[in-house]
């Protein structure tokens, strides 16, 4: 969603990179929260829920403005670029983090095996 600008202008591209953005911030938000309501302890939800929320919509204004002053200073594609990068980065640690072996060491790790998922 953030490389295509930096790509093309086709409005094409840029619609196919919004709707595969959008699609997957969806996707992410019901497995997270899928997630959450297997490995939180049900007493804790309600502090789990808002430092959540304190991180996920406190680091918004935090990278608007540090990708703005990046497009005021280096120009819009490198803002971009560095955004994408960004992202990018965040996987890795995740998919070396979030494992089916730690998922299963867990609270939620019996629902997950009763459930049959496959990861």
């Amino acid at each position: 969603m953030v490389i295509a600008p930096v790509l093309t202008t086709g409005p094409w591209v840029l619609a196919a990179g919004a709707f595969l953005g959008g699609m997957g911030g969806t996707l992410w938000a019901v497995n997270a929260r899928t997630l959450a309501q297997l490995l939180v302890e049900p007493e804790m939800m309600g502090r789990y829920s808002a430092v959540a929320r304190l991180f996920s919509w406190g680091a918004m204004p935090v990278g608007a403005g540090a990708v703005g002053l990046l497009a005021e200073f280096f120009g819009m594609r490198a803002a971009l670029i560095v955004f994408a990068v960004a992202v990018l980065a965040t996987i890795p640690p995740f998919l070396r983090t979030v494992t089916p072996q730690v998922l299963a060491s867990v609270r939620g790790g019996e629902q997950l095996a009763d459930s049959g998922a496959t990861w």
